[in-house]
């Protein structure tokens, strides 16, 4: 080979003698390289094969092997060999099939791959008749799909062949162990080890029989001896091992359990033992049953139920059919107080074999921990035919009557079961519990207390001891009780239950919750702690908390009336009255004829408007109390709803009278007096509600729309601030805060306000009316279309509502929708002034002018001053070549608002469709700063109006006119149709309309990049420096602001507000000596600006400069605008004088005037503060966080 690296029949004979020494590494290395350098060397690529066959055996891949086996048949057709190779790479196919067991076509497909190797094992018998390994993988196949006849055929074959064969004797073996001829086989696996005796296979087939014969020493020391004859290998087990370890894990398995009944400690370390030989199996042959059943059982013996709950049903998901497993299951699953999947499993033990007598036991028992008493002496009866004797029969019965709270009966079982000789502490125990339900304390104590002397360890006696102590009020035996049940098992739900219920007896509210949060903790479907635990916390004033408790409870007790009943008046006292209406209904449901459940839902139906459903409650609680003081109480909130205020004054004294110490009456009088406005006597009323129960939700709300109507909107915002404090998710209080800040102009903080009322309560048609009007303000059209649609699914005939959801359409510019709702609207109430003119607009959108001329025309008859309605008119006589009516109609418009630059814009346009240059030039003088600039000779309309000015001057009034409206998408497809000629659409006149459209749209960006074009088309256009810079001040781009204001200053020099923007946006980028010269520049040209004095004064104090004249200058300022934020640069300049009772004095007098500014609330909180008053400076300072 050194001399002629590529002499394949060196390597050839190299490999064999590497095998020959067991040297299978480099033994096949050689072969394989043979095989490569010779592709006609069949034997070396046989042997390759082979060493292919094998590695796949690994993980189920046979591809290569598969492949090189038929290259080779294709040279050489009639090898025997490979015909058995190949079947053995079938019949290992087919054993992985079984082995998946997953699905009907796994089986099917195993069953083929058995076919093909049978037929592939005799096409090499029919080449090699005396070929002993072929018959015995024959008969190996034959054995795994248990023809157990053609398989001993087979194996008598291979050994009349070869006696000494030791894989035909093991085979033969275990056919004889399958077909339980135990002496046959251990022979035939001791002649096979007398040969060889480290021979795995015979190993792992005396282990199994040892198994068999209960002999677990002897299957472990096989076993143990396979394991210690394999070789080490690296990463996963092979079969042999894991073939030995599935041995080792069931001995020990099978000698724990005979261990338990003498040694519990040794049957843990067996059980230990199993779970550590059978994990490795299980992970690598998941689907191996018995290792899985094995392994499961180990598991619930050690006390790891969940683990064991897994292997049982991975049992299940191979074999569905598996009793043993489904038995199991239902077991572990009644330990772990699982009962319902405990009965499952037991009722499909009992559907595969109808005499289980255990899982009729168990299914017994499960009934009578679910309380289904009918089903349980069903299977009582069925026991007493398969068993009559069974021992355990008596102390069922008892269980069940006890379970049914048939004291007697279960008095009497327990008795038979005594006198059937089962004194046991189970007996005594239900004794016990039958005489405390029979309230025979005394007999129920001396019964319990003889079970725990049976048996110091039985929990439910000392717990059933520890409820009667409860019961009578004796708390420190009960607390003894229960201690000794934590003593010995420390994560008992029931016992700290105990001991929360002795200490709330005790008042000791802190201990209880304590206490029964650790049961729930415990035991988190323990309904009885969760209701418990709900009612301290409460009485601890948790209301919240206590809520989620008792609705915890109601999860794991759909049928538990207390916690229903608790719950329905909770949620209705914090106003939460969805879940009022649905706890109130099923315990309605529980108990028809419940007078507080009716009472609450009638209050809350008509505090929601459904006075019918409202009345039935009331007629339900006269049936059952018709002296109820409930009654009028309620009448007075129906009345209230259907705004028949005296009636539901009257009716509330009523009910003060009989409930004085009710909130209810109080707060259903302050609505109706704050809705007579009889303010005084509403506030009195609130206030003595709150006086009652100072966190009556109702009340706090009333009150705070009471401050709300008269103008206290600090007032009433801190009342909407107390709601949400005491409930979260208050939607009315969200309503109210909402109104605030509308109110006070903060319409973005409205609307975000609306929208949480809305997450909260869909339907709320205050919030929806509010969101859809604010959604429109802000161009959120699609919010606004939704909400709107909302409104008017919920009320179809409200005008406004259809009104709002055809502005939603129109925003949208969604014609046809828009039109179809204003039809609707109007075929309704057909004389609504807004929908017409919206109808004629929207028509004009849909250019339908003859239509829209219509509709104009109509509110003008209605309306003969409705200058827009002319406008409107106008551009549709312009359309239909009228201009002189159109003329008239702009003119007749200017005479009522003579100074609308939207009338003159539209004139001048019409005009210039008439070649009236002279007049529209006129026009356009007033219709704006910018029109006025523009050099309107006839050259430059013409390039501006093209070719086709009439068609021109249209789009730009039909543009102009829905700009003023508001319908900025339209107005902007207008100025952006691509229709129109590259002159027009970049002229000054579209472009400075369509950046105007995305300012209103809330688009700056597109906005100013308009104004830029144009200016670069259009340098000397100076004027629009002042618009661009504006843009750039609201998208605080504060340098370019600056440039462009400076720009346009240079041109307009004494225009005095845009110098007072430009000091605004030297101020923004902190550039305050430049800010000065410009607010004083202004000054210069109006003296008296009070905004300019106010600025001044403020950089002055607040860069603590010149503070005399920044005093002088902000009481000019005051004096002559005494507004809020003035007043509080007074008082800022007084506080930066060290003058802080003026500045208190000054920032007192702002907040009044604008309540929920923040800046002024900050600084109150500091004069409060420099004053020594740290508790209002806290409150102040916390108010300006708020709000």
């Amino acid at each position: 080979m050194q001399q002629d690296p590529n002499f394949a029949e060196a390597y050839y004979r190299l490999g064999l003698a590497h095998l020959e020494k067991e040297e299978y590494g480099p033994g096949y290395g050689n072969l394989k390289k043979a095989a490569e350098l010779d592709q006609e060397n069949l034997d070396a690529r046989i042997r390759v094969a082979e060493l292919y066959f094998s590695q796949g055996l690994r993980e189920n891949e046979f591809e290569v092997a598969e492949a090189e086996i038929a290259d080779i048949l294709e040279r050489d057709p009639d090898n025997p060999r490979l015909y058995l190779l190949r079947a053995k790479v079938a019949s290992a196919k087919g054993s992985y099939a079984q082995q998946r067991g997953e699905d009907e076509a796994d089986e099917k497909t195993a069953q083929e791959f058995y076919e093909e190797a049978i037929a592939d094992v005799q096409k090499s018998l029919e080449l090699d008749p005396e070929n002993v390994e072929a018959y015995v993988l024959l008969g190996q196949i034959y054995l795994t799909r248990e023809q157990f006849d053609e398989a001993q055929q087979a194996f008598d074959k291979a050994l009349s062949l070869d006696p000494q064969d030791v894989s035909a004797l093991v085979s033969q073996a275990s056919l004889a162990f399958r077909t339980q001829d135990f002496e046959r086989a251990e022979q035939l696996y001791q002649t096979a080890l007398e040969k060889e005796p480290e021979n795995t296979q015979a190993l792992v087939g005396m282990g199994e029989l040892y198994l068999a014969q209960e002999a677990y020493a002897e299957a472990i020391e096989v076993a143990s001896k396979m394991l210690e004859a394999l070789p080490e290998r690296e990463g996963q087990s092979g079969r042999e091992e894991l073939s030995a370890r599935f041995i080792l894990g069931r001995a020990y398995l099978l000698q724990g359990i005979q261990a338990e009944e003498h040694d519990q400690d040794a049957a843990t370390a067996f059980y230990q033992k199993t779970k550590a030989e059978l994990e490795p199996v299980v992970a690598a042959i998941p689907n191996l049953v018995g290792a899985q059943y094995s392994l499961g059982l180990a598991n619930l013996k050690l006390g790891n139920p969940q683990q064991a709950i897994e292997q049982f049903q991975q049992v299940l998901a191979v074999n569905p059919d598996h009793i043993p497993a489904l038995f199991n299951l239902a077991m572990t699953y009644f330990q772990e107080q699982q009962y319902e999947a405990s009965i499952e499993y037991a009722q499909e033990v009992i559907a595969r074999d109808p005499e289980h007598v255990k899982a009729h036991e168990l299914l017994n028992s499960a009934y009578l921990q679910v309380g289904n008493i009918d089903k349980a002496q069903e299977e009582m009866a069925i026991l007493e035919q398969l068993e009559p004797e069974l021992p355990t029969l008596h102390m069922n019965k008892a269980m069940m009557f006890l379970r049914a709270q048939d004291y007697p009966q279960a008095l009497a079982e327990a008795e038979k079961a005594r006198e059937a000789g089962q004194e046991s502490a189970g007996v005594y125990n239900i004794l016990g519990r039958a005489y405390a339900g029979l309230n025979e304390y005394d007999k129920a104590i001396e019964f319990l207390q003889q079970a725990i002397d049976l048996n110091p360890e039985f929990f439910s006696a000392r717990l059933g001891l520890g409820d009667i102590y409860l019961i009578t009020e004796q708390y420190e035996q009960a607390e003894a009780e229960a201690n000794a049940v934590l003593a010995m098992q420390p994560d008992t739900a029931e016992a700290h239950l105990i001991l929360g219920l002795a200490a709330k007896g005790k008042q000791q509210l802190g201990a209880a919750e304590t206490e029964l949060e650790k049961a729930v903790l415990i035991k988190p479907d323990f309904a009885e702690a969760q209701y418990q635990l709900g009612l301290v916390q409460r009485a601890l004033e948790k209301t919240a908390d206590a809520i989620r408790s008792l609705e915890r409870a109601v999860e794991l007790r759909p049928d538990h009336l207390p916690s229903l009943v608790t719950l329905t008046m909770w949620t209705f006292e914090v106003g939460d009255y969805r879940k009022t209406i649905t706890y109130g209904q099923q315990a309605l449901d529980l108990n028809p004829q419940h007078g507080m459940t009716h009472n609450i839902l009638a209050v809350v139906y008509a505090r929601i408007g459904e006075y019918d459903t409202a009345l039935t409650h009331v007629e339900a609680i006269q049936k059952v109390q018709p002296d109820s003081p409930n009654i009028p109480l309620t009448r007075g909130i129906i009345y209230l709803g259907q705004r028949e205020f005296d009636k539901a004054i009257e009716a509330s004294e009523r009910a003060k009278a009989a409930l004085p110490n009710n909130p209810i009456p109080y707060d259903t009088l302050g609505r109706a007096y704050t809705a007579q406005r009889q303010f005084d006597k509403a506030r009195e009323a609130f206030t003595t509600a709150l006086d009652l129960r100072a966190d009556y939700l109702p009340a706090i709300l009333g009150l705070g729309n009471l401050y709300s109507i008269q103008g206290q909107y600090f007032q009433a915002f801190q009342q909407y601030q107390q709601a949400l404090e005491i409930r979260e998710n208050t939607a009315e209080a969200y309503i109210g805060i909402a109104g605030v800040y509308k109110a006070v102009g903060r319409d973005a903080q409205a609307l975000a306000r609306f929208e949480q009322a809305l997450a909260i309560q869909p339907r709320s048609q205050v919030a929806l009316f509010n969101a859809v009007d604010l959604s429109l303000q802000f161009h959120r059209d699609d919010d606004a279309l939704t909400y709107a649609g909302r409104l008017v699914e919920d009320v179809p005939r409200n005008t406004s509502a259809k009104y709002l959801l055809a502005q939603a359409y129109a925003a949208k510019s969604e014609w046809g929708q828009a039109i179809a709702e204003l039809e609707d609207l109007l075929r309704q109430e057909e004389n609504y002034q807004p929908a017409i003119l919206d109808m004629g607009l929207a028509l004009l959108a849909d250019e339908n002018f003859a239509q829209a001329r219509t509709q104009f025309e109509t509110l003008l008859r209605l309306n003969e001053a409705d200058t827009t309605a002319m406008i409107g008119a106008a551009v549709t006589a312009q359309e239909a070549g009228a201009e002189a009516e159109a003329v008239r109609l702009c003119e007749q418009a200017l005479t009522r608002q003579p100074e609308n630059p939207l009338f003159h814009f539209v004139l001048g346009n019409i005009l210039i469709g008439q070649g009236e240059y002279e007049r529209a030039r006129q026009a356009f003088q007033n219709a704006g700063a910018f029109y006025a600039a523009l050099s309107l000779d006839d050259a430059t309309i013409a390039a501006y109006y093209g070719t086709e000015p009439d068609a021109t001057a249209i789009m730009l009034n039909l543009g102009g006119v829905f700009l003023a409206r508001g319908w900025m998408t339209k107005a902007i497809a207008i100025y952006t149709d691509v229709s129109l000629s590259q002159s027009v659409r970049e002229s000054p006149l579209v472009r400075y309309t369509l950046a105007e459209a995305y300012s209103r749209q809330g688009e700056n960006a597109q906005a100013a990049e308009t104004l830029e074009a144009l200016l670069a088309a259009y340098p000397d256009l100076t004027v629009v420096y002042k618009d661009l810079g504006e843009i750039y001040q609201v998208q605080e781009e504060v340098d370019n602001a600056i440039d462009a204001y400076q720009k346009y200053l240079t041109a307009y020099p004494d225009d005095a507000a845009a110098r007072l923007q430009l000091g605004l946006a030297f101020e923004s980028a902190e550039m305050y000596q430049e800010a000065l010269a410009e607010y004083q520049q202004v000054l210069a040209q109006l003296p008296n600006s009070a905004v300019a004095k106010n600025q001044v004064a403020w950089l002055y104090a607040d860069r603590g400069e010149q503070l005399d004249e920044a005093l002088r200058l902000a009481q000019e300022a005051a004096v002559a605008q005494p507004v809020a934020g003035i007043i509080d640069t007074v008082g800022w300049v007084y506080y930066k004088r060290g003058d802080y009772d003026q500045a208190l004095q000054k920032f007192q007098q702002a907040t009044e005037l604008s309540p929920l500014q923040p800046t002024i609330r900050y600084h109150l909180g500091l004069a409060y503060a420099e004053q020594g008053q740290a508790e209002l400076a806290v409150q102040e300072l916390q108010n300006a966080l708020r709000i």
